[in-house]
């Protein structure tokens, strides 16, 4: 069975992704005198940050972090969400 052209295409961002993690460097040092730039991520169920700085023309993560929501976490944020929704 031949995969769809959808399929391929979802295929090459996730080879990419895993090339990049593997591959050296996947960070690099921070330099003090160029400026940061913070990049945050969010879903209902998990956080994700990097820190990166632009060096040698091509913007380089310096640090990162990620963590999922706890189901709390997760119904604190749904509840608040449904009670804008049902203010609007």
């Amino acid at each position: 069975m031949c995969p769809s052209s959808g399929a391929m295409l979802a295929k090459e961002p996730l080879q990419e992704l895993k090339k990049r993690l593997t591959s050296m460097p996947t960070l690099v040092v921070p330099c003090d005198t160029v400026t940061y730039v913070l990049d945050i991520d969010a879903s209902h169920r998990a956080l994700g940050a990097t820190l990166q700085q632009e060096q040698d023309g091509e913007l380089c993560v310096t640090a990162y972090a990620s963590r999922a929501l706890s189901h709390a976490e997760q119904f604190a944020l749904l509840a608040r969400n449904c009670s804008e929704w049902c203010t609007a």
